[in-house]
Parts: C-alpha cells; sequence; structure tokens
C-alpha cells in the first residue's frame, strides 16, 4: 500500500474517533441544554413573580400614600386656619362675672358688679348695666333723670323697644330717677333696689348678663 494511502486511512480513522466521541457526548450536553432551559424558566418565573408582587406592593401603597396626602393636606389647612383665626381675633375671652343679686337704682348709685357671698352687704350692691330679660329676651334699656309716664303701656314697649328714640315719648323728665324698661316689663326707680324686691316683682323675669373682669 502507499505510503499516502496510510496516512489517509489514519486521518479516516482519528475522524470516525472523534465523531464517535462527539456522539457520546451529545446526550450530556443535550441534558445541560435542559437543566439550563430549566434554571432559566425558572428564572423568569421568578422575575414574573417579582414584577407581581411589586404591582400589589404599588397598588397597596398608594391609596394609602393618598390618604396620607389628605391626611396631611388636611392638616396643614387646620393649621392654616388656626394661624389665621388667631392673627385675626383676640385671645380667648375670660369667663364673665355675674351679679347676685341684681340691683338697679337712680343716677346717684354706682354701678359695677354685686359680688355673689351670702355676706355681702347692702352698701356693696352695684346697680347692673348688664341687665336681659329671660322672658322677651331683650337686654333692658335706661334712661337716666327720667321716669315713664303713666301712658306707656305693654303695647307701647313691645313696638318701641329697643327703639331708644320712640320710647323718649313715653318719659317725663326727674332728676334722680333712672326709667328701665325690656319688651315685656318697665319700671322707674330713684334708689337702689334688687330686682326680686320691687312691687310686683314676679312679672321681672331681668338677670345678670355678665360682666367681664
Amino acid at each position: 500500500m502507499h505510503p499516502r494511502d496510510d496516512s489517509i486511512d489514519s486521518l479516516l480513522d482519528d475522524l470516525a474517533t472523534e465523531t464517535s466521541n462527539a456522539y457520546k457526548k451529545l446526550p450530556s450536553l443535550r441534558s445541560a441544554k435542559r437543566i439550563s432551559s430549566s434554571n432559566d424558566l425558572k428564572q423568569d418565573h421568578s422575575v414574573d413573580e417579582l414584577l407581581k408582587e411589586l404591582e400589589l406592593d404599588l397598588n397597596a401603597v398608594a391609596p394609602s400614600s393618598d390618604r396620607q396626602n389628605v391626611s396631611v393636606e388636611v392638616t396643614l389647612r387646620a393649621a392654616q386656619n388656626s394661624e389665621m383665626l388667631s392673627a385675626g381675633s383676640p385671645a380667648a375671652s375670660p369667663a364673665k362675672r355675674k351679679c347676685s343679686p341684681v340691683c338697679i337704682g337712680g343716677t346717684q348709685d354706682e354701678v359695677g358688679i354685686t359680688a355673689a357671698t351670702p355676706t355681702t352687704a347692702a352698701r356693696f350692691w352695684r346697680t347692673c348695666d348688664m341687665i336681659r330679660c329671660l322672658s322677651c329676651d331683650f337686654r333692658c334699656l335706661k334712661f337716666p333723670n327720667a321716669m315713664w309716664t303713666t301712658r306707656v303701656d305693654y303695647m307701647f314697649f313691645r313696638n318701641y323697644v329697643p327703639d331708644e328714640r320712640k320710647l323718649a315719648s313715653g318719659l317725663e323728665r326727674k332728676d334722680g330717677y333712672q326709667a328701665y324698661c325690656c319688651q315685656c316689663s318697665w319700671v322707674s326707680v330713684n334708689a337702689l333696689a334688687r330686682v326680686n324686691a320691687l312691687p310686683n316683682c314676679d312679672k321681672f323675669k331681668w338677670v345678670c348678663g355678665g360682666h367681664f373682669p
């Protein structure tokens, strides 16, 4: 045989051996490919799950975030309103003090608050200038150095209170006196007196509306 033919035969044998070895490796390659593909699928599946979970988290967070934003906005508006009110209005007023007993009097009697104590002596009484009627819910008016004429009656006060100009038509000059009235009751006095001790006192529903300290 020619030496060249031996060389060709040897090459063919080597090629056959390599091909056989390659075919033997194919199953392991296929298996490796299947494993790789499976891992890729698992990885893709994990990514999809993460995306879904993230989407759910975002959906869950959004409403809460909206509520927080609304809460913050309401709080800010409340704070702004509070600041505006504080800037535009005076500080909270102190509690009012009320007379006990409630007194009226003539022009010579001192105006002020009669302290609500059991031992309050008559010399400490003051004429109240904050009297309100519980019956008609009008504040009592007073006219110094005057008294009501005999011409006035219930309908006179019912029609004219609180118009002081019209009420003046029912007054006459009397030094030292003060004429008091609401829409349903009236009286003229020239000395300090408790409302609950006036003649026909049951018709007077007059109370102290309160004085600021």
